[in-house]
């Protein structure tokens, strides 16, 4: 789903916008985040929502419930971990993560989860020029955007 979301802003993106696909999260996205100012992270997720949810939020402040669809090394919230603690992780990072509606190998995108692809891409671009992002409220507010 992420690769998905990268082809398209690979189109819609600046050129002073930095796109990396990973494929695994893995422990050498610190290196990656290093120097960064932010750094917007898409991904599968599944938290029990309908196919095609956005959940978005800062690394700390992952809905409790959340767990990413990985094949990956270590998981992707490990891996911020391990960019904070080596104080590589931006101040600015947030992870945008769409439900999706199977997380069997190979299989294809649902419609839902297709159209969330164009609309996660589009966010992402936003939150990469700046724009705030709601997983920073104040407290009281919703670490989910909603």
């Amino acid at each position: 789903m992420g690769v998905c979301a990268v082809q398209l802003l690979r189109e819609l993106a600046p050129g002073d916008v930095e796109l990396v696909e990973l494929g695994c999260a893995g422990p050498d996205l610190a290196l990656l985040l290093e120097g960064a100012q932010r750094a917007v992270i898409i991904d599968a997720v599944e938290a029990g929502r309908a196919p095609g949810s956005i959940v978005e939020f800062a690394p700390e402040g992952a809905p409790a419930n959340l767990r990413f669809c990985t094949t990956h090394e270590i998981g992707l919230l490990e891996a911020l971990g391990v960019a904070r603690a080596l104080d590589k992780l931006p101040r600015r990072t947030v992870v945008l993560g769409v439900q999706v509606a199977s997380t069997a190998p190979g299989r294809e995108l649902s419609p839902a989860v297709r159209a969330a692809v164009a609309q996660v891409a589009r966010r992402a671009l936003a939150l990469a020029r700046g724009e705030r992002s709601p997983a920073r409220r104040p407290q009281g507010g919703r670490a989910d955007g909603r």
